[in-house]
């Protein structure tokens, strides 16, 4: 039977987050960022990675595994190069710090360079790099993940889901926006489908016996597929020594999984920017090529049956651009934010 849906104030569901967040230590600032971003994946309709992670977030600040009110430390090791502890912050805390500060090197040097380590889930990556394309610079980030995924052609799981994401601005104001899994699926859709009863597409997992599967069940219990094959199985790789060796983080197969785990996290995140004005200081010809390219590859002829082109970032500006005061949200996801509420108030009135 698929979910209820239900439908609520944006303000509404990102206050009750942030309440939640600030009865678990958080300070004001960085509940209302964690609640945002939960919020913005909510509009964007991944969610996935929306208010169904604050539980998670919670239980970990609750048990001393995630650290509410963090010592973010940066190390600066070349000019344009920046190592950041995140003391066991949230990831969208450090996240953003480190991308601001990319952004901030990026305008002064032309480049930047962020590795960061110790933290716990940066949430949707899309948000930083369409943060430092607002700003002129083109930004790649990537981030590993605890161990969900067979290599191409085995069965044990020793990589995550390592997404990257890539943006830079485009003449409309919006940008281009790539925000990508290297697995076929990402895994919280694969829990979304097991919790609206809804089956997955083959390719996306296989049970624990490696036999290809559409149960979510089965695909949680064994393990989901990389994206083209081979192809998403190196990309995987790659994430996990720039999320992981270079900064000093987790690899996939170190890292416990965030839903199921008790163990501290410490998860690994690579940022660079570059300010597109060291490139092309000529803003009327960034301009000007930029349009024309957008505009062949969007009326470029259509295959039968197709209404339209729409090149990365277009569906999720449109969705960030134009959604109206309210979401909707699934039954359960609210049903348990508002139980989170009375169980961080139950554990105030005991303190």
């Amino acid at each position: 039977m698929a979910e209820q849906k239900l439908t609520l104030a944006c303000a509404e569901a990102a206050g009750l987050a942030e309440e939640i967040l600030i009865r678990s230590g958080a300070p004001q600032a960085d509940a209302s960022l964690v609640a945002d971003c939960l919020l913005e994946a909510e509009i964007s309709r991944m969610p996935s990675h929306g208010f169904l992670r604050l539980r998670p977030t919670v239980e970990r600040i609750h048990l001393g595994l995630i650290n509410p009110r963090p010592n973010i430390r940066c190390q600066m090791t070349a000019p344009n190069i920046c190592l950041f502890d995140g003391d066991g912050a949230m990831g969208q805390v450090a996240g953003h710090q480190a991308m601001q500060e990319c952004i901030r090197i990026a305008k002064e040097y032309g480049s930047a360079f962020a590795a960061v380590r110790r933290v716990f889930h940066f949430g949707m990556i899309g948000r930083y790099v369409r943060t430092a394309a607002s700003q002129g610079c083109l930004a790649f980030v990537c981030t590993n993940a605890s161990a969900q995924m067979a290599p191409f052609g085995g069965m044990t799981k020793v990589l995550g889901t390592n997404p990257f994401a890539i943006a830079f601005p485009t003449v409309d104001g919006d940008a281009f926006s790539l925000d990508v899994s290297t697995a076929a699926a990402a895994r919280g859709k694969i829990r979304m489908a097991a919790r609206e009863g809804r089956v997955i597409p083959a390719g996306w997992a296989i049970d624990p016996e490696g036999r290809d599967t559409t149960s979510p069940e089965a695909g949680l219990k064994g393990s989901v597929l990389p994206m083209a094959g081979h192809k998403g199985f190196g990309m995987a790789m790659a994430v996990d020594m720039l999320s992981g060796i270079l900064t000093g983080a987790d690899l996939s197969y170190e890292a416990p999984n965030m839903f199921d785990s008790r163990s501290p996290v410490n998860t690994g995140c690579f940022m660079m920017a570059l300010d597109l004005s060291r490139f092309v200081p000529d803003q009327a010809v960034y301009e000007a090529r930029m349009s024309a390219w957008l505009e062949r590859i969007r009326f470029s002829e259509l295959r039968p049956g197709v209404d339209s082109i729409h090149v990365p970032g277009d569906t999720q500006n449109a969705l960030r651009r134009d959604h109206p005061n309210e979401i909707t949200l699934s039954r359960s996801t609210w049903d348990d934010m508002q139980q989170l509420l009375r169980e961080c108030c139950a554990k105030g009135d005991k303190t």
